[in-house]
């Protein structure tokens, strides 16, 4: 019996916004290595080996994004890319909790998005959706209308994701604005 969760387009879809995820934060840590081993130092990482897990993560995430694109490797890929999603969060919340004032998350490209709660919270709600791609897909025939479909819900999945972390990366400064009447400075 095919359910929403293991409809294979759902499941499609899901293992292609995924595969774009760890795609593009791969391809960021590889082409801002310097950058990015910045970004661990400011957590704590011994400069010493910010190298080495610069490479390792970037080579995670991606064996994740390309596993994500092939059915056999999809449901393993799937656990591995929510256990990096827990374990970014666990960092995140760690540099919170340590009151670490860390202006750049090393989440995204393009502007600093500097740490805050809901990062975490963002994280682990990834992760719970990465692993709808753990249950087991159902078979049946995917036909034009549903590339259609999936071609549809992937622009949309990207652009809200998009906004939602150009909001997130501006929080802090509309808090700011906020606390200080609604008058910007500067």
């Amino acid at each position: 019996m095919v359910t929403l969760l293991s409809d294979p387009l759902f499941q499609l879809i899901l293992a292609l916004a995924f595969a774009a995820l760890f795609g593009i934060a791969a391809a960021h840590k590889w082409a801002e290595r310097v950058r990015f081993g910045e970004t661990l130092r400011a957590y704590g990482i011994a400069p010493s080996v910010a190298s080495i897990v610069t490479s390792l993560l970037a080579s995670m995430e991606t064996l994740v994004s390309a596993g994500l694109l092939w059915p056999d490797t999809r449901q393993v890929s799937a656990g591995i890319a929510a256990g990096l999603l827990i374990g970014y969060g666990a960092v995140l919340a760690r540099a919170l909790r340590q009151g670490r004032n860390i202006a750049d998350c090393g989440c995204s490209l393009g502007a600093p998005q500097p740490v805050q709660p809901v990062l975490v919270f963002r994280n682990l709600a990834l992760a719970s959706v990465a692993a709808l791609l753990l249950v087991a897909p159902a078979w049946r025939p995917l036909g034009n209308v549903d590339a259609l479909i999936a071609a549809a819900a992937l622009v949309t999945i990207g652009l809200l994701y998009s906004v939602l972390n150009t909001l997130l990366t501006h929080q802090p400064r509309t808090n700011e604005i906020a606390a200080d009447g609604g008058h910007a400075h500067g």
